[in-house]
């Protein structure tokens, strides 16, 4: 099965949240188990940013955020907190995501990882 093509924006000091839906032809949601894990990547293999699902931390050294699976409805939250996100450089990327089903690790989606300069100002971070 090849990967779906999608872009993703990221503004830089926010908590980056994604809900993706799996669904086969028929629409109907397709329940991944894990692992999962999604790699944000610079040329080559320069990594920024790796997710992983919360049930399966081993598989990677650095982790940036999580991957969560929502019950049998085929979702799949990715999620980056503004920790991670403040500190990405402005630029694009490339990521794929990878989850598993019945034992097969599936390249789900792959694309774009797009990171925008932060415009705003938290007007709470230095509220006294």
């Amino acid at each position: 099965m090849p990967a779906g093509r999608h872009d993703m924006l990221c503004d830089q000091g926010e908590d980056w949240i994604r809900l993706i839906t799996w669904i086969d032809r028929d629409r109907r949601p397709m329940g991944a188990e894990g692992p999962a894990h999604m790699q944000v990547r610079g040329d080559g293999d320069d990594v920024l940013i790796t997710l992983v699902d919360a049930d399966n931390p081993q598989y990677f050294d650095s982790i940036g955020g999580s991957i969560e699976f929502v019950d049998e409805t085929g979702g799949i939250l990715l999620y980056l907190p503004m920790e991670v996100t403040k500190s990405l450089p402005e630029g694009t990327y490339f990521y794929d995501l990878f989850v598993t089903m019945r034992s097969r690790t599936y390249r789900l989606i792959a694309g774009h990882f797009n990171v925008r300069y932060r415009r705003s100002i938290d007007l709470w971070e230095d509220w006294p």
